[in-house]
C-alpha cells in the first residue's frame, strides 16, 4: 500500500518526474538504472549490476518493438523505454491479482505514460498472459511486426514461465533478444526452466548475487 500512498500524495513522484524531464535524448544505461533504483515509487526488484548489464544489451539493440511481462512498479519499463528507438512500440503486460493491485495499476498509468518519448507508443495490457485472448491482443498491436526485445518477469512457476516463453517467443524476430529475470532465485522455478532452455541458444547468464536473495538475469539470442 506504500506505493499507492506515494502515487496519491506525489511525494515520490514529483522528484522522479523532475529527474526524467532533465534527461537528454540519449541517456547512458547507468544513468537510467540509477534513476530507476533511486526512486522507490518505481524501484524494481533488481540487482543493480545485473540490470545494468541487461540495459547495455538493450541499448545496443535499440529495439523498435518490445514486450515486457511483469511490470510491477515500472522501473524496468522506464529503463527499457528510454533505451528503445524514438519511434518504438512498447507493450507492458501485467496481471494485478488483488483489488489494491488493480487500483495501483490504474494510478500508475499516467506515470508510465511519462516514461516514453513523444513518438513512442506504450500499450498497457492488464491481462492474464496465459490466455489466448491476450496473445491475440499482442498480435493486434504488433500488426505483423516482430519483437526486438522480450523481457519475462511474470509468473515464476515452472508452468508459468514456460507458457510465457512458448506463447510469446514466436513473436520475436531472428536475432532478437529474450531475457528472463530470477534465473538464480532459489525460491522459484525460473532456474529450472532456464537450465532447460538456455542450451538451445546463444546465451548469457548475468549473475552478481548468490544465496537466498540471488536473482540473476538470463539472456538468449533467438
Amino acid at each position: 500500500m506504500e506505493l499507492m500512498r506515494n502515487l496519491r500524495s506525489g511525494t515520490s513522484v514529483f522528484p522522479l518526474l523532475s529527474k526524467i524531464g532533465k534527461l537528454d535524448d540519449a541517456p547512458a544505461p547507468a544513468t537510467l538504472v540509477d534513476v530507476s533504483l533511486g526512486h522507490k515509487v518505481i524501484a524494481p526488484l533488481q540487482v543493480r549490476q545485473e540490470l545494468l548489464e541487461l540495459s547495455e544489451i538493450v541499448a545496443d539493440l535499440r529495439p523498435t518493438t518490445m514486450l515486457e511481462i511483469g511490470t510491477f512498479r515500472g522501473g524496468t519499463l522506464f529503463v527499457f523505454a528510454r533505451l528503445a528507438a524514438p519511434n518504438a512500440t512498447l507493450i507492458s503486460l501485467d496481471l494485478p491479482i488483488s483489488t489494491a493491485g488493480k487500483l495501483i495499476r490504474v494510478a500508475q498509468k499516467p506515470l508510465f505514460n511519462r516514461f516514453t518519448r513523444a513518438s513512442q507508443t506504450l500499450h498497457l495490457l492488464r491481462e492474464d498472459s496465459h490466455k489466448t485472448e491476450t496473445v491475440d491482443k499482442v498480435r493486434d498491436i504488433l500488426q505483423g511486426r516482430l519483437l526486438d526485445f522480450f523481457f519475462i518477469d511474470g509468473d515464476h512457476r515452472y508452468a508459468g514461465v514456460k507458457a510465457d516463453f512458448e506463447m510469446y517467443s514466436p513473436f520475436v524476430r531472428p536475432g532478437g533478444v529474450i531475457a528472463f529475470h530470477d534465473i538464480n532465485y532459489p525460491r522459484c522455478d525460473v532456474p529450472r526452466f532456464w537450465s532447460e532452455i538456455s542450451p538451445r541458444y546463444k546465451n548469457k547468464a548475468i549473475i552478481h548475487k548468490h544465496g537466498p536473495d540471488g536473482m540473476g538475469i538470463g539472456v538468449v539470442w533467438v
